[in-house]
């Protein structure tokens, strides 16, 4: 089994459940305030270990109280948190969530985050990494570092797999580094101008990336499931588990680090799909993120 490295964000979230959203100068109560450990680096490293795959997180936390709780909860998942830095005079991410009818409203402090400059996960890359070994990265660093690091990991031939989240506009040429790229619908219709519903939609999403340099694009269409589009191969369909839905925070998260788990595992494409559908359709059964994730045990 190869190993996995995820090169991305780590966040503390301070969550809260309210009926609304609050209106400017409106104070609401709310209900069911917790604390949990999140960022989308680190729910898919979390999401990955859990499938008792290897995982490498490469990022940064501020020298603060949540940094030193974040990498140890990480590190309690089976996460490698060797390669994790403490930044002085500078906070560690926080994600404040109001969820409404089980819907997030997220209100993001990068911190940390954004002041990592990618040379610990280049020397990372180039001391632990074989070939074959599989990078994930996502779009809440700094995105010239972002593509920095991946330009380094293809260098020493590992696979890699971007979740382009938060979609955000960047240079084309980072497209030619990612062997697969993750995607929801809104972040397709952002980066592509196809918000993808039928087949034909996602056929027309699938072009445009596989015209400026991805390898494979992998769509996720929440209750419709997922699709996917490799150079040359036919789209694969998976559909969606129907459950319960009681908390999406890590939903997308749980399905990139259980998919990677599993490709690095040597399992195809569409196994690698279906079994990440499962995950994912477990998470969102219960409340949190990097602790609703379920264990390999547990599918």
């Amino acid at each position: 089994m190869n190993k996995v490295f995820v090169f991305g964000s780590i966040n503390m979230d301070l969550v809260i459940s309210a009926s609304r959203v609050p209106n400017a100068g409106e104070t609401l109560y709310g209900s069911q305030f917790f604390t949990n450990g999140g960022g989308k680096g680190a729910n898919q490293a979390v999401a990955c270990a859990k499938q008792g795959t290897k995982t490498y997180m490469i990022g940064s936390v501020g020298k603060d109280y949540y940094g030193s709780i974040l990498k140890k909860s990480l590190k309690e998942y089976g996460v490698n948190v060797d390669h994790v830095c403490e930044i002085d005079d500078v906070n560690s991410g926080v994600a404040m969530i109001i969820n409404v009818d089980n819907d997030n409203r997220i209100i993001l402090n990068g911190g940390a985050n954004l002041a990592d400059k990618g040379e610990v996960a280049i020397k990372t890359i180039d001391e632990i990494s074989v070939k074959g070994d599989y990078l994930i990265c996502q779009y809440e660093c700094d995105l010239d570092v972002v593509f920095k690091v991946l330009k380094h990991a293809k260098k020493n031939n590992m696979v890699t797999v971007v979740n382009a989240a938060p979609a955000i506009k960047y240079d084309d040429m980072i497209y030619s580094y990612i062997d697969y790229l993750i995607i929801n619908q809104t972040e397709s219709e952002i980066l592509s101008k196809v918000y993808p519903q039928s087949r034909e939609e996602c056929l027309e999403a699938f072009r445009f990336f596989e015209e400026i340099g991805v390898g494979t694009t992998i769509i996720t269409m929440g209750s419709k499931g997922s699709c996917s589009k490799s150079k040359n191969e036919e789209v694969v369909f998976v559909d969606a588990k129907k459950v319960e839905a009681v908390d999406t925070t890590a939903a997308g998260d749980a399905y990139i680090g259980a998919l990677v788990s599993k490709l690095s595992a040597g399992c195809d494409l569409k196994m690698s799909m279906d079994y990440a559908t499962k995950v994912a359709a477990l998470t969102v059964m219960r409340k949190g993120a990097q602790s609703s994730i379920p264990t390999k045990f547990e599918l």
